[in-house]
């Protein structure tokens, strides 16, 4: 291994640190107390990976083209700003108080939960987790430089380096999952998510709606004196 791609690897691995995230562990741990089987299990933490390491690959090259992009539409006109963050700040207080709401129904049925876990929809879980690696700034530090290396092979690796190690909770539930699903660790951290249910939703709410306060402050700051808040 040259001096060059080990400090690539090493990189890497700082940028998966600092990436480092529980929320895939609790998704597939939602999943597992809701009866996932091994083979959604798995299906799910490959579709995520392989997701990942081929947005990652695409993006090599063109990251920086693509954040040039993101940063030009970030920075729009006011007017549409306005707009932008009042309906924003309108769509998340409806899904708050929807949540808010419903925060007393009884779970969902054996049958819908089972759905929830089935392999197409562990699949299209574990998809959509893998293109959500878009919102972490250290996927397209990651992306720039796996985009050095020439041909497919090396940047693949050097993104899934970076998946494996921010994505250790997920690495680690699917191993014990996969070793023995019926083993204490499962058996604990299923009880464990199933005890937290109500508090981790409750939480999720209090969050949408103090990100629609926020942005429908920025709007009427705005509306009075011409200046956004420094969101």
């Amino acid at each position: 291994m040259s001096w060059g791609m080990f400090a690539a690897i090493a990189a890497i691995a700082g940028l998966g640190v600092a990436g480092l995230d529980p929320v895939g562990a609790l998704i597939l741990t939602t999943a597992i107390a809701s009866g996932a089987r091994r083979s959604a299990v798995l299906a799910f933490f490959a579709s995520s990976l392989g997701v990942t390491v081929l947005v990652g690959v695409a993006l090599g090259e063109s990251v920086q083209r693509l954040v040039d992009v993101v940063v030009s539409l970030i920075q729009v006109p006011d007017p549409a700003r306005f707009w932008l963050q009042l309906t924003a700040a309108v769509a998340l207080t409806v899904w708050a108080v929807r949540r808010y709401r419903n925060r007393n129904q009884s779970s969902p049925s054996q049958s819908r939960r089972a759905r929830g876990s089935s392999m197409p929809a562990m699949l299209a879980a574990g998809t959509a987790w893998g293109i959500a690696a878009l919102t972490d700034p250290t996927f397209y530090a990651t992306a720039a430089l796996a985009g050095q290396s020439r041909g497919i092979v090396v940047p693949a690796v050097l993104v899934m380096v970076w998946f494996l190690i921010s994505q250790l909770p997920l690495l680690a539930v699917t191993v014990t999952y996969l070793i023995n699903s019926e083993g204490p660790a499962v058996t604990r951290l299923v009880a464990l998510t199933k005890r937290l249910s109500m508090a981790l939703s409750h939480v999720l709410t209090a969050l949408l709606a103090f990100a629609a306060l926020l942005l429908a402050a920025s709007s009427a700051t705005y509306l009075g004196t011409g200046l956004f808040l420094p969101l």
